[in-house]
């Protein structure tokens, strides 16, 4: 039987570093991404560097797209795809975020949210022997 993978949220400008790093595969092994769907579209739009395996990895179902249900309910003070991923926590739809906005990062403190940086995620990853130590070592370049 499959195990079930953590849910975890993550914002754009954090899946597309973790991208141009060669690592968000090995994420996609550990945890089960969810995006909202305004993220989705960042990720997707056709002048982004990755796009077009964004759209493949969304059809071969590696990570969720979800819209917020209840974005009337809560007052929070920030936009965009920041904004829909705190929502989404509220919801339940998640365990944790992945972001890298500084003003989000700052409610989530203030909130009790429970987030981490973008630039951890390779540390965790190879803690968790998801990734080899050249990963961390070795800068990865991406053609991207």
């Amino acid at each position: 039987m499959r195990r079930q993978r953590t849910h975890v949220l993550c914002d754009a400008s954090s899946a597309l570093l973790l991208f141009k790093a060669g690592i968000i595969e090995a994420l996609f092994n550990a945890v089960r991404l969810v995006f909202p769907r305004t993220v989705y579209a960042e990720l997707t739009n056709h002048l982004r560097p990755g796009a077009e395996q964004f759209i493949a990895w969304y059809a071969r179902q590696y990570f969720l797209v979800v819209d917020v249900s209840e974005e009337e309910k809560f007052q929070i003070p920030l936009h965009g795809g920041e904004r829909e991923l705190i929502l989404l926590y509220l919801e339940g739809r998640g365990k944790f975020l992945i972001l890298d906005d500084k003003k989000a990062a700052t409610y989530c403190r203030r909130h009790a949210i429970p987030y981490l940086n973008a630039l951890l995620v390779p540390w965790l990853l190879l803690m968790k022997k998801l990734i080899p130590l050249s990963y961390v070592k070795e800068p990865q370049y991406c053609s991207v």
